[in-house]
């Protein structure tokens, strides 16, 4: 199989091992039979490399899916969120099956496959109500949690410090545009204090429509995203 990305991905037999050992009871005692493998999406972007594929596991008994992400350079903060943060909160985010580093720095992280339509595709209101409703769920849940030690504040530094990256962009485009934009960052330290001294949350730092699955249940909707690693 070739997945044309420079760090190589877990072969079959690491991933059976792997996905056998974190499977336990699921399986049960017929342990994994197949393993089928097919790619989703490839990315590259100012955070990396990004390859995500969509893993078919099958037991005696039936199937289930996972997902595994290889990035480089390896995200261990988004693999705390996932593993020690969410796991448990029953928030509807995708489950944490396993992660494994490799010796170039990159990482693979194992979440349960989410099948739905994503946000954006959703022309019916009440998937949108839905999604902001979880999001303030999320927001609650975590508010003053002593779990979220150690992880990137959101601070009144980190909001100015990207109101001045807004101007510097501004005035590379051009004069006019940097001059508009620095009215507005003048003033914007009324904006960023009151954001920046705001109780400490969980914050989902990429929470736009086109990352955002809509999965119909007869429980009802869930919401998943992929949850990024910052307060």
């Amino acid at each position: 199989m070739n997945l044309e990305l420079e760090q190589a991905p877990i072969d079959d037999v690491g991933l059976r091992a792997l996905l056998s050992r974190a499977a336990g009871a699921t399986v049960g005692n017929e342990g994994i039979v197949g393993i089928q493998r097919r790619l989703v999406k490839r990315r590259a972007d100012w955070r990396g490399t990004r390859l995500f594929e969509k893993i078919t596991v099958s037991d005696g008994r039936g199937t289930f899916e996972v997902m595994a992400k290889y990035c480089r350079p390896s995200t261990d903060l988004e693999l705390r969120v996932y593993r020690d943060i969410l796991r448990g909160r029953q928030l509807g985010t995708a489950a944490y099956w396993g992660a494994r580093g490799n010796e170039d720095g990159s990482m693979t992280l194992f979440l349960e496959f989410v099948e739905g339509r994503r946000l954006k595709r959703c022309d019916e209101t009440g998937a949108w109500i839905e999604a902001a409703r979880w999001l303030g769920r999320m927001h609650r849940t975590f508010t003053g949690n002593g779990s979220l030690t150690g992880l990137p504040p959101y601070d009144t530094d980190f909001y100015l410090a990207w109101a001045h990256r807004a101007l510097e962009s501004a005035s590379r485009v051009s004069p006019e545009a940097a001059m508009q934009l620095r009215r507005i960052v003048s003033s914007y330290d009324k904006v960023a204090r009151p954001l920046g001294e705001a109780e400490w949350t969980l914050v989902h730092g990429e929470f736009y429509c086109t990352n955002i699955m809509v999965q119909n249940s007869q429980a009802g909707i869930r919401r998943t995203a992929s949850i990024t690693n910052k307060m």
